[in-house]
């Protein structure tokens, strides 16, 4: 008679497949506010919406428990979620945020104009690539972890319609030009210029 056993094995490795290491090692390349990549960035959405929904959620709450990678898997969920028809989606709650165009020496949201041009903050999105618009945030209590916005998105919002998808390096420069355009001139100073082109390098 024929062993049974391996046959079974067979049966166990289809039905529960191995979850693979390379979209963790994307994870981690993504970067935070300082050491932001763009091309990582989009590299991970693809990657998340092209897996079922139970599978896409997963992986972000694997990522969620990621220690000091709690900025990455926020700015994860504000590319992979958006507000229902008539709801919001809230900003994370992380600090008073200190933008690009901010011209105060502490960042924060005591003008609340400097919030209206970033309604996906820390980020912005420019034909579908996109930047950090915050340059840090200054916090006097605990930030909100990323498990909890995770659940608040999954709670409050939805999935984006919006598919992420690699893209040339022209395509980065006339992203990034076509945000710079939207900046005032004023703040348009070499440093924020300097910062957002060094979103696009490519590691």
């Amino acid at each position: 008679m024929t062993p049974r056993l391996p046959i079974l094995l067979i049966l166990v490795a289809f039905a529960c497949p191995l979850h693979s290491e390379p979209l963790e090692d994307d994870f981690l390349k993504c970067g935070d506010l300082q050491h932001f990549r763009a091309v990582s960035y989009l590299k991970v959405a693809k990657e998340l919406q092209a897996l079922p929904e139970a599978e896409r959620v997963k992986a972000l709450e694997r990522f969620c428990n990621i220690p000091e990678r709690n900025l990455q898997s926020i700015i994860l969920c504000r590319m992979l979620f958006t507000a229902k028809p008539g709801g919001t989606f809230r900003r994370p709650l992380l600090g008073g945020p200190g933008f690009i165009t901010s011209r105060e020496d502490i960042p924060g949201l005591s003008d609340p104009r400097l919030s209206q041009p970033w309604p996906l903050e820390p980020i912005t999105l420019a034909d579908g690539v996109p930047f950090a618009i915050v340059t840090g945030y200054a916090l006097a209590g605990a930030a909100e972890k990323a498990g909890a916005y995770l659940a608040y998105c999954r709670k409050e919002t939805q999935w984006s319609p919006l598919g992420y998808h690699p893209v040339s390096s022209e395509q980065m420069e006339n992203a990034l030009q076509k945000l710079e355009h939207q900046i005032p001139t004023q703040d348009l100073t070499p440093w924020v210029i300097k910062f957002l082109h060094q979103q696009i390098v490519t590691p």
